[in-house]
C-alpha cells in the first residue's frame, strides 16, 4: 500500500468517506479523523470502531491510529485500547500483529511509558 496525504478533515466529505464501500476510503477517512480533527474524542471512537472490523486493513488502521492519538494528542486511554492491542499481538495475522507492535512502540516511546504495561 503506498503512502496517501489524508484528506483535509471536513465532516461531510469525512463521513462519505467512512460509509463508502472501498476499504482505502474508510482508512482516508479514519486518517483524516485522526490527523486532521483536533478531536481527541471522535478518533478514539472511530479507531475503537475501526478494530471491531472482520477486515484486517481496517482493523490494522485502527489499531495503527492508537500510535497517531498518542503522538498527536500526548495521550491515550490505556485501560481502553490495552486489551485490543493485547490481542492483536497474539493473533494470526501479521497485519494485526504487526500494527499492534508499532502501535506499542508508539505509545510507549511518545508518552514515556514501560512496554511491560501490554504484557
Amino acid at each position: 500500500m503506498k503512502y496517501e496525504e489524508p484528506p483535509k478533515f471536513d465532516n461531510k466529505e469525512t463521513l462519505k468517506l467512512l460509509k463508502s464501500e472501498k476499504e482505502s476510503d474508510q482508512i482516508m477517512g479514519l486518517l483524516s479523523i485522526v490527523q486532521k480533527s483536533g478531536d481527541y474524542n471522535l478518533s478514539m471512537k472511530k479507531s475503537l470502531e475501526f478494530t471491531q472490523s472482520d477486515s484486517d486493513w481496517i482493523k490494522g488502521c485502527g489499531i495503527e491510529c492508537f500510535g497517531h492519538i498518542a503522538r498527536i494528542y500526548d495521550k491515550i486511554e490505556i485501560n481502553i485500547i490495552k486489551e485490543v492491542l493485547k490481542g492483536g499481538l497474539k493473533s494470526k495475522s501479521k497485519l494485526i500483529k504487526g500494527k499492534s507492535e508499532d502501535a506499542i512502540d508508539d505509545i510507549t516511546h511518545f508518552l514515556k511509558l514501560d512496554r511491560n504495561i501490554f504484557e
